[in-house]
């Protein structure tokens, strides 16, 4: 804003409206100075604060910064190459800007604390599927293929992503195997259990 010769005051006001927009805290009024243009401002902070200052970040700006702006180039600058309405263009233009790199941010910090999120639950998943194989392999995995239950903890907690994809998939195809078999066979444990039992009260 420097270039434009903003108005001190109020390049030093925008700077912090936007320090304490970031930080999420209550905007600030304007700070009370012997500046002659210090009723002005805050006035102006008053329409913006009915505006929005969400909207401040969207481009949206009260009329009586252009009007403080305006004043200040016609009593101090005195230079016709300065005007109110390039001024404001070239603001909305920088607010617009500084807006959505902020929105692209947040959003790629949001994007991370998701995949983070993601990438915690799916370990935890895997680590609870082989809890669940072991106590019921019998019945899902064949003998030859239990050995993908020996794995320790570590490994879901500290192994790279390929390894855990890897392991999930063999872990898939060998239940799906296992049921063919059975189903090729038509093996069902069911009937022999009873007959155990039975030759046992005999």
């Amino acid at each position: 804003m420097e270039r434009l010769k903003t108005l001190p005051e109020l390049r030093n006001h925008f700077a912090e409206v936007l320090k304490q927009w970031h930080q999420c805290n209550e905007i600030v009024s304007v700070p009370k100075t012997q500046s002659p243009y210090y009723e002005m401002m805050k006035t102006a902070h008053a329409e913006q604060r009915k505006i929005g200052f969400d909207s401040f970040l969207k481009g949206f700006l009260s009329n009586k910064w252009s009007e403080i702006q305006n004043m200040y180039y016609r009593k101090e600058v005195k230079d016709p190459f300065f005007n109110a309405d390039r001024w404001r263009k070239s603001v909305v233009m920088g607010l617009i800007d500084y807006g959505t790199t902020m929105w692209k941010e947040r959003c790629n910090i949001l994007h991370a604390e998701n995949q983070f999120t993601e990438e915690t639950r799916y370990r935890e998943f895997l680590r609870q599927l082989q809890d669940d194989l072991r106590r019921d392999g019998a019945k899902k995995l064949h003998v030859m293929d239990r050995f993908l239950l020996k794995k320790k903890r570590n490994f879901f907690l500290q192994a790279e992503r390929p390894h855990l994809d890897m392991w999930h998939i063999r872990i898939k195809n060998a239940i799906q195997q296992e049921e063919k078999r059975k189903q090729s066979s038509g093996y069902n444990i069911e009937p022999y259990v009873k007959r155990k039992k039975r030759a046992k009260r005999v």
